[in-house]
């Protein structure tokens, strides 16, 4: 429970409340004795056999020697693939800190923002399509779906990359020089989205 985890990781009343009441912004917040990082995030993916936007938050609380994770629907999820990696020794997860598994979900998270991208991208040109040659009552609906969904996606990265701005700049020593620098390419990829 929440309470047992909380005798054992000392986690400031804070956090927990970060953590349990959703949805909150994405953000990172520092905690002293003992030291944490509470980093909320934001995970969009299309739900499979629907293809409609699921946007849930992501809680990682990060300190000395172990990364908590907290998702609300673990059904769906982009990180199947650090899971993979962690599960076969692939890559460089299991021979770094918590710091850096902090990065890989991270980086998993705002990846998992292109396909979606790509998605609307690809319905925005079947609209265009639909609007010149073949309007009906339910395609001006169809464009103000598809804008909301945008919408949510541009607040979602956002605040994304304002939270991830604060962990490349803020000095701490939960968060290596190293993966200071795999977190500026989280950044650019944030930027990248915000471009799309």
């Amino acid at each position: 429970t929440w309470q047992q985890m909380s005798e054992i990781f000392k986690f400031h009343p804070l956090a927990l409340e970060d953590v349990v009441n959703v949805p909150q912004r994405p953000k990172v917040v520092y905690y002293e004795d003992p030291d944490q990082i509470v980093i909320v995030a934001w995970m969009v993916l299309l739900k499979p056999n629907s293809m409609t936007l699921h946007r849930e938050q992501v809680s990682l609380i990060l300190g000395e020697n172990y990364l908590i994770t907290v998702q609300e629907e673990p059904r769906y999820d982009c990180l199947q693939p650090v899971r993979d990696r962690i599960r076969n020794n692939q890559g460089s997860i299991r021979k770094h800190r918590s710091d850096y598994l902090a990065y890989a979900i991270l980086d998993a998270i705002i990846d998992g923002f292109f396909p979606v991208i790509e998605y609307y991208s690809d319905q925005l040109e079947e609209l265009e399509d639909e609007v010149l040659f073949k309007p009906t009552s339910n395609t001006l609906r169809k464009i103000y779906d598809i804008k909301q969904q945008m919408l949510v996606l541009r607040r979602a990265i956002w605040a994304q990359r304002e939270a991830i701005n604060i962990l490349i700049r803020d000095r701490t020593s939960l968060i290596n020089k190293r993966v200071r620098v795999y977190l500026r390419d989280c950044y650019d990829h944030t930027i990248n989205i915000l471009e799309m």
